[in-house]
């Protein structure tokens, strides 16, 4: 559970996705939004997590 280490959260992320980069396949988020994500971080919720300007640049690139 990553809810008190931020940074441990952010490195997961990048590993996660640089793993699915290099499978080549692709990949899907598991939900666009969760129910009261409107006021807290979800990490369950794309909606949420894109809220957050470094996990946004990790998952949609440096660019984002």
């Amino acid at each position: 559970k990553f809810s008190d280490d931020q940074e441990g959260y952010y490195e997961f992320c990048q590993a996660m996705v640089d793993v699915m980069y290099q499978a080549g396949a692709g990949f899907t988020f598991w939900s666009w939004r969760l129910y009261g994500d409107e006021t807290g971080f979800n990490a369950w919720s794309l909606r949420s997590v894109l809220r957050d300007d470094r996990l946004k640049a990790i998952f949609l690139g440096s660019s984002a």
